[in-house]
């Protein structure tokens, strides 16, 4: 009986081991700008080498508010829907000459607008036809796992599976994300912190431009 169990165990632990998904890993990673100071509203992403398929994605808001989009700086996956609410008691018309994605939403107040379907990986500059002073960066990437930093610099990336990739970091009004760095993420391992310096100019625009900004892709 004993052997029988034994084997039995070694059984039972070996389907374990192809059943359940290896551990995944969280990454946490400080932007500084090129004085060395935390930048918020940073994004940072991890591209992976291996595609990962989803299924549909939620619908992403960016708001309009005071003359102003909320948020400035957005990001989302690739084939995401982003909804472009007005709340102002004013008419907007938002727009984009961005090469990822060019588009114009006439004058509408309310919820009038369809959702805008995100199909390119790029940097997207937003703007409204009426008011000059509003602006915002819509970063869109080919991967699940990015977010944007806080008040400290600091983005956490989380529920990275084993495997390599290829990180990024971006900030407005950058024309290009940094060049990849790789990484590799083994299995059931803790990642080291991460610092990125950035040495482009992340002075915020005051204005959208009436033509397109070079864009990016993966």
């Amino acid at each position: 009986m004993r052997g029988v169990s034994a084997a039995l165990a070694a059984t039972l632990a070996t389907a374990a081991a192809v059943l359940l998904p290896a551990a995944a890993a969280d990454l946490k990673v400080r932007v500084l700008d090129r004085s060395g100071l935390p930048l918020a509203n940073s994004i940072v992403y991890a591209v992976p080498a291996v595609p990962i398929s989803h299924g549909k994605l939620p619908t992403a808001i960016i708001d309009q508010v005071h003359r102003q989009f909320v948020p400035r700086v957005s990001v989302v996956q690739t084939g995401t829907a982003v909804d472009f609410p007005n709340s102002d008691n004013i008419r907007h018309s938002v727009y984009s000459f961005s090469p990822a994605k060019t588009f114009v939403l006439k004058l509408y107040a309310g919820r009038a607008a369809p959702p805008v379907v995100f199909d390119k990986a790029g940097i997207i500059v937003l703007g409204c036809e009426i008011h000059d002073s509003m602006i915002a960066w819509l970063l869109v990437v080919n991967t699940p796992y990015y977010a944007k930093s806080d008040a400290q610099g600091v983005v956490s990336l989380s529920g990275l599976r084993p495997g390599s990739y290829r990180l990024y970091a971006w900030h407005e009004p950058m024309r290009q994300p940094t060049a990849a760095e790789p990484l590799l993420v083994p299995e059931r391992a803790l990642l080291p912190d991460i610092t990125i310096r950035l040495k482009a100019d992340t002075t915020p625009m005051k204005a959208a431009p009436m033509s397109g900004m070079p864009g990016m892709s993966n």
